[in-house]
Formats: structure tokens, sequence, C-alpha cells
């Protein structure tokens, strides 16, 4: 752990930053998130450059996604060409769709995503889009990336003033009232509000709860019951998709309780509306 420490405090810090951003862009396992926040941590307390930390981030992720690119590219012709009608062909067809419709903001959106960066660009270099549009929105999507995952170290700095090392390279962190971050902040922070303002919500005709999921939901999906906090071992791929999956799970409960007979003289009724995205 001294080692990690002396390591990430030196310049040589921001050659790590660069070549793990650059990895996990080409195979989502290496955790370039963690890097990122682990260096912004020790740029709060002086002993690495902000905006270093964020250049080299960038850096390290346009590279890594441009390789990504090229190797879709140079692939796609063995990819779809040997059977046009076959399941490759027609999944590249479908993800050409989808770049069609939501162009660029596909590729930012999907930065933030492990393995979904990977997929977009492979699938833009397959289906041969434009290399200087792509680089365009590449550079939008990893400056962005780079500064959210950045700020997210320096402000949260001082929650691990004490011994802030163990705690940002294991990836986990927890809400101010004990929660795995990731859970707390996509499904159970969600989950209170509507507690909250169900009451108010069901005597207005027209009312409805949007709940906005992601496919992340069928990244190793299941809900760990028995260790929701991940005390045993951490992987934030997993507990990203646990708190996915626990977002599609509350709104059909949700709705089953909302649209079926209440007891006494009250009938509950409402309208429930899952995004997909």
């Amino acid at each position: 752990m001294d080692t990690a420490m002396d390591l990430m405090s030196s310049p040589w810090a921001y050659l790590v930053i660069v070549l793990v951003a650059l990895a996990d862009a080409l195979a989502p396992v290496v955790p370039s998130e963690t890097v990122v926040i682990t260096a912004a941590v020790l740029a709060a307390s002086g002993s690495t450059s902000v905006p270093l930390v964020v250049l080299t981030a960038a850096v390290g992720a346009m590279l890594g996604d441009h390789l990504s690119y090229l190797v879709g590219r140079t692939t796609s012709r063995w990819t779809t060409g040997r059977d046009s009608a076959g399941r490759r062909a027609r999944t590249m067809r479908r993800a050409g769709s989808v770049l069609a419709e939501r162009g660029g903001m596909a590729l930012v959106v999907a930065r933030y995503v492990p393995g979904g960066r990977t997929a977009v660009t492979l699938a833009m270099g397959a289906l041969r889009q434009p290399l200087a549009r792509f680089t365009g929105w590449d550079a939008i999507a990893a400056i962005s990336w780079a500064g959210y995952f950045t700020v997210i170290g320096v402000v949260g700095g001082s929650a691990f003033a004490e011994d802030p090392l163990p705690a940002v390279l294991l990836g986990k962190q927890m809400t101010r009232d004990g929660f795995e971050r990731q859970f707390g902040t996509n499904h159970l922070g969600h989950f209170a509000l509507t507690g909250l303002l169900l009451d108010q919500l069901l005597p207005l005709p027209g009312s409805r709860v949007v709940t906005v999921s992601s496919t992340g939901h069928r990244i190793r999906a299941a809900i760990h019951f028995d260790d929701v906090q991940w005390e045993r071992s951490y992987s934030r791929t997993g507990a990203y998709g646990q708190s996915k999956l626990a977002n599609v799970m509350f709104s059909y409960e949700l709705q089953r309780r909302l649209t079926a007979p209440a007891s006494g003289d009250r009938h509950a009724a409402g309208d429930m509306a899952v995004i997909d995205r």
C-alpha cells in the first residue's frame, strides 16, 4: 500500500493514469475511474495536479477509444461480411440504427458505463462512422468523463483524509447514511423520494412515477440480498448492475401495488413508466 501511495504521489502517476484509461477503453476489466479518483484525492492534498489529472485521464481515454474504433473498423468485414444475415450482422444493424438516431451522444453516455464504452467505440468503427465526427464527440466524452471523476476525487478527498488510498483503490465508497454509494445513489434515494411523495401524487389525476433505469440492469443481474452492501467482496460493475436492477424491480412492484384493489373504501390507482437507457 505504501508503494502504491508513493507511485500515485509521484510524477509517474500521470503515466499510470494514461495507461489505465487506455487499457480500460479496450478491455473493461481495468478500474480507470478508481485510478482517476485516487489521483484526484491525492491532488486535494497537493500530491498531484488537478489539471494534469484531468488532462492525462482524457488523453488516455481518447487513445483507448480510438484504438477500439480502429479495431472495430479493421475487423468489420470479418464481423459482418461472411454472413450478412447472421446474428453479428443483425446486431450491427441494430447498433447502426441506435447510433443514427442518437448520434454522438451515445458515445458520450457510453463513456460512463464500464464495457459500454468499448461496445460503442467498436460499433462506431465497425459501422465506419466518420473519423472526424467520432474524434469530436470522443473529445467531449473523454474530457467530461475525466473532469467528472476528478471532481469526485477532489470533493471526496476530505472524507478519506485519514487513510484515503485503501478505500479508493477498492473502488467502494459509502453514502453518509452508510450505504454502498452506487446502490444508495441510483436506487435508495429515488425509492425514498417516491415514498415521501406518493400520498401527494395518488389523488392527482394522471399522476405518474417515472423510473429511469439502464441496460446496466442486465450486467451480472442479481440482487445480493445476503450481502447488499458488498461487504464480503466488491465489484463496481456488479454493484452498478444491482442498483439498476433494483430500479426495475421497484418499478414493477410499485405498479402491482398501485393497480391492485386496496382494502376498505380506498382504491389506489396510478401510472408507472420505466425508461431503459
